[in-house]
């Protein structure tokens, strides 16, 4: 069992739980099946098994973007950061605050998400006193914790850090300690700064507001690249999750992810349903009774 499906089965126990109470590809893709979808005949049984499989798989994937969405893309969204590269500073949660199930009260947020397609960005962390705590962590597309800048890691004297796509292989610039870099052309974070007590929040503000994220080219001075293409993003629709348009955002996804060599397996098999990086999803062109096959698959997640 691969590293993301191992991931992927304990969150979708989770999220299980809870809820029963025009792109263009900037990365590579994974090698397709010897035989597609159309050169051999699956039955209904082999579809399901490849289907459930998939599911597990790719649920971190559609369950990110989801956040990503809200986040930084969706501007009618009550949690819209203002955009890629952009902070949303919260402070203490109340019951109308539902991104995190759980939210700590001693730690508050600080959301952002990066795209990387074009050049890395760095993320720069104040110096801070000594008896305070604070961590940045960021998360690829996949919902892997990468790394955790901070407090624990570097200290609280202040730090910068790179954060770059799969593929970048550039030279750490002057100044940054180190680069993260995930299984995405995206990343985000959820950053905590220690609350003391509620008087102590003003603090906490300044500290926040003290946060830096900068493209690459901005950091150095330096003209920034052509952009990266224009992404014809697809809409959030919640519940999407348990039906056969799942596959679909699954496909959409795919292009914005670099395949880790030890996931070839599992998605070399994903091929044979039609889950292939950037193509439309279409079921129906493998038949009846094999379509009805994968569509329970995810209906019975």
């Amino acid at each position: 069992m691969s590293r993301q499906k191992l991931f992927a089965l304990v969150l979708l126990t989770n999220a299980v739980a809870c809820h029963n109470g025009g792109n263009k590809a900037e990365s590579t893709t994974p090698a397709q099946a010897e035989t597609s979808a159309g050169d051999e005949q699956l039955t209904p049984d082999e579809a399901r098994a490849i289907a459930k499989d998939a599911y597990i798989f790719n649920y971190p994937l559609v369950m990110m973007y989801r956040t990503m969405y809200l986040q930084a893309i969706d501007t009618k969204s009550e949690s819209y950061s203002g955009g890629f590269g952009e902070w949303l500073h919260l402070g203490t949660s109340s019951p109308k605050d539902t991104d995190i199930v759980s939210p700590n009260n001693d730690s508050p947020y600080s959301y952002a998400w990066v795209d990387l397609r074009a050049e890395p960005w760095v993320v720069t962390l104040p110096r801070i006193e000594k008896s305070r705590f604070y961590t940045s962590q960021w998360d690829d597309l996949w919902g892997f914790v990468l790394d955790n800048p901070g407090s624990v890691e570097d200290g609280n004297d202040g730090v910068s850090v790179l954060l770059a796509s799969p593929t970048w292989e550039g030279k750490l610039p002057k100044g940054v300690k180190r680069v993260i870099q995930g299984d995405s052309s995206f990343l985000g974070t959820l950053t905590r700064t220690q609350l003391f007590d509620p008087e102590d929040l003003p603090n906490v503000e300044k500290i926040q507001k003290q946060y830096k994220l900068q493209p690459l080219s901005t950091y150095l001075g330096r003209t920034a690249p052509e952009p990266a293409p224009a992404i014809e993003w697809k809409p959030w629709k919640d519940g999407v999750e348990t039906t056969d348009e799942f596959w679909a955002y699954v496909n959409f996804l795919l292009p914005f992810t670099t395949p880790n060599p030890q996931d070839k397996p599992v998605q070399d098999r994903m091929a044979k349903i039609g889950l292939v990086p950037g193509e439309a999803w279409d079921s129906s062109a493998l038949g009846t009774d094999v379509s009805a096959a994968i569509g329970l698959a995810s209906s019975a997640m």
